[in-house]
């Protein structure tokens, strides 16, 4: 379950640095935090169950481009100009093998940051881009209390 802010001191830092009739260029800089994602795992391995829970909390800092696009169904485009930096911090982690808890919490910490930090890499790192929608009924999605599912979930 993905977290979102829901105040205005949650949002993230945004500096315009540069503006063409075509893009803009921004900084942003969000503090961990502010996003905060709740994981829980459960499968098999070497023939025993075992359940993982954790929460993560993301920061990133990074420069993007944006393009917007009018017309009946605007949208922005972004881009990051070259490799966010990307901070994935863990807690609350438990892990169950057979329905017995298991103290290897800092092994488990790393292998979830390890995965989050490379999910993300593969999503936003240049050449990727991101294209949302600003039609009214998008903003209509946004509740109040911001919540949406990640990973599938």
């Amino acid at each position: 379950k993905l977290k979102l802010p829901t105040t205005w001191e949650g949002v993230p830092e945004l500096v315009l640095q540069n503006n063409d009739n075509d893009y803009s260029t921004w900084t942003v800089i969000w503090h961990p935090r502010q996003v905060s994602c709740e994981l829980s795992i459960t499968g098999k391995r070497m023939g025993m169950s075992f359940t993982c829970s954790a929460t993560l909390t993301l920061g990133l800092t990074g420069e993007f481009e944006a393009r917007f696009v009018g017309g009946e169904e605007p949208s922005v485009t972004m881009s990051f100009l070259k490799e966010p930096v990307l901070q994935v911090q863990t807690s609350g982690t438990q892990l169950s093998v057979a329905s017995m808890p298991m103290p290897m919490q800092e092994a488990v910490d790393k292998e979830i940051r390890q995965h989050a930090l490379k999910a993300l890499q593969k999503s936003i790192f240049p050449p990727r881009t991101m294209t949302f929608s600003l039609t009214s009924s998008s903003f209509n999605d946004f509740a109040p209390n911001h919540s949406a599912h990640a990973l599938g979930g």
